[in-house]
């Protein structure tokens, strides 16, 4: 004789023989009669369940437990991963834009500065007026030992003016000239997104020349 039953929690079926003398109720229901309507009823009692029963559901709970955290670990490790892989790639970009582009936008900031022209120009003049003082005299000296009447009178513009001491005075002061545009590159080159200002800062630059020399333009998210 076969006999089905439908519980809360699947379906399950025993298979016995009236004659057979087998108890065919479920290990843990202490009762099992069939209803009216051909299915079975009956009431369960947990403490009959045998102890390896038991042993054997604590596992599986407790090995649930374990895959639960197992999983969530590795999908941390991909996420740790993708992370890793996307600094990286981003410090590759940087890298590149400063090699192809960042370093000639620097030095072309500094050279067009109005500091620097100011400067250069001024240690040009002061040059000029140090180099003719030092061939008008060193072309008198030639002169006045060619010269058979004697000494010939210096009548240079530069008479008695220290022009080789307003060279080097004039040199001092550019090197020690502050540049707006040098304070501006310090403010971005301590920020942690450094080379997306540094992009900003030089947009017009970019905007001008886009193939900006040996490489192309990389994006960034501003790893230092």
């Amino acid at each position: 004789m076969q006999v089905v039953c439908g519980r809360s929690t699947g379906l399950w079926c025993l298979e016995g023989s009236l004659e057979s003398g087998e108890d065919p109720r479920p290990c843990g229901w202490s009762s099992l009669f069939v209803n009216q309507a051909g299915g079975l009823e009956g009431s369960f009692d947990a403490s009959s369940v045998p102890a390896d029963v038991k042993a054997r559901e604590v596992a599986v709970k407790d090995l649930t437990a374990c895959v639960s955290v197992a999983e969530e670990r590795a999908d941390a490790a991909v996420e740790a991963k993708d992370a890793l892989t996307s600094s990286f790639n981003q410090l590759e970009a940087d890298r590149e834009w400063m090699r192809s582009h960042g370093i000639a936008r620097i030095v072309q900031a500094i050279m067009d500065a109005p500091e620097t022209a100011t400067g250069l120009d001024l240690v040009k003049e002061r040059a000029r007026d140090a180099g003719f003082k030092a061939g008008y005299n060193r072309c008198i000296a030639h002169m006045n030992i060619m010269s058979t009447g004697g000494v010939i009178e210096e009548r240079s513009g530069f008479r008695d003016v220290d022009t080789e001491g307003r060279l080097n005075a004039a040199v001092a002061s550019f090197y020690d000239t502050s540049l707006a545009c040098v304070e501006e590159l310090d403010d971005c080159l301590e920020a942690v997104d450094y080379v997306d200002r540094l992009r900003m800062l030089y947009a017009d630059a970019e905007e001008e020349d886009p193939a900006g020399g040996a490489g192309d333009g990389a994006g960034t998210s501003g790893t230092k």
